[in-house]
């Protein structure tokens, strides 16, 4: 047994490694357009034999091609690679207060397809049944694109354990500790990923939107809730226990101690579209009872 001092210390297995370079050379590609192996050892500061093994594996998955065009080096040209964004494709699923939403898009960026529903979101089971039926729905139409569907991310209005996927509190869909990706992975033949939707957001603005290079960035997202994205270094900011981002559940003034909380929060009761929603429509009951 290692002494204290030592055993703290936790060593990344070579599969993770691998899985994070490959990421990085994805990345790379995609924010490059095009890049040589040498340019992408060098950059990434991974050994050009790492570079290889990896550049081979993604040519032979369809995930990069190589290009005819050749880039003009000291000594030779070099090879240049490329994102296969044309053939591969990714799904994506946002779950609303009121409606869901999705896309087909090219791991490029671009989008193919769109469609926005409204939904009457009512018990637990009754509410994954509609979503999974939407899901069946979009992947039928991702057939009709004669190339690889590579996997699909749920964007869901609530707190997600980033371990298992299991939807811990998502008040508006009545989810408490509920198996959403178990449920999916036994139920669809793609890989799934299960996320916070602000998470998400904040992602897709970070990688493709206003937040594009910026390393440190906080989004707000009004709705029939209220949440936040927020990215730190570069990278996603989870929290304790996942829950960093839950802005809705902060206590806008000292009148709201000791009430209780049950679905949203106290901030989102009071300020996102749902809570204003239901603020006005009682002021105008008030003051229908008034008039007598």
């Amino acid at each position: 047994m290692y002494p204290p001092s030592i055993s703290r210390f936790k060593t990344i297995a070579q599969t993770e490694m691998r899985a994070i370079n490959r990421s990085a050379v994805l990345e790379y590609l995609r924010l490059s357009k095009t890049a040589s192996r040498t340019e992408l050892s060098t950059e990434l500061m991974i050994s050009k034999p790492t570079v290889m093994r990896i550049v081979d594996d993604l040519l032979a998955a369809g995930l990069i091609i190589s290009l005819d065009e050749r880039e003009k080096g000291a000594r030779r040209s070099r090879e240049l690679l490329a994102l296969n964004a044309p053939n591969n494709l990714v799904l994506g699923v946002d779950i609303g207060g009121s409606h869901i939403s999705a896309i087909i898009a090219t791991i490029g960026g671009e989008i193919l397809y769109q469609n926005r529903t409204a939904v009457n979101w009512s018990s637990s089971e009754s509410n994954y049944q509609t979503l999974i039926q939407y899901i069946k729905d979009l992947r039928k139409e991702a057939l009709s694109f004669p190339v690889n569907i590579l996997g699909i991310a749920i964007g869901v209005p609530g707190i997600i354990d980033s371990t298992n996927g299991v939807v811990r509190i998502a008040p508006s869909l009545n989810w408490h500790n509920f198996p959403l990706l178990e449920k999916l992975e036994s139920a669809l033949d793609i890989p799934v990923i299960v996320e916070n939707d602000v998470n998400l957001a904040v992602l897709g603005e970070n990688w493709f939107g206003i937040g594009e290079g910026v390393n440190n960035l906080v989004m707000i997202s009004v709705g029939t809730g209220i949440g936040s994205g927020i990215i730190l270094d570069g990278k996603l900011h989870r929290g304790f226990r996942d829950s960093s981002g839950e802005i809705g559940y902060l206590l806008p003034g000292v009148q709201y101690l000791d009430n209780q909380y049950p679905g949203f929060g106290a901030l989102e009761s009071l300020a996102s579209c749902s809570g204003i929603t239901d603020r006005a429509t009682e002021c105008l009951w008030k003051a229908f009872r008034e008039s007598g």
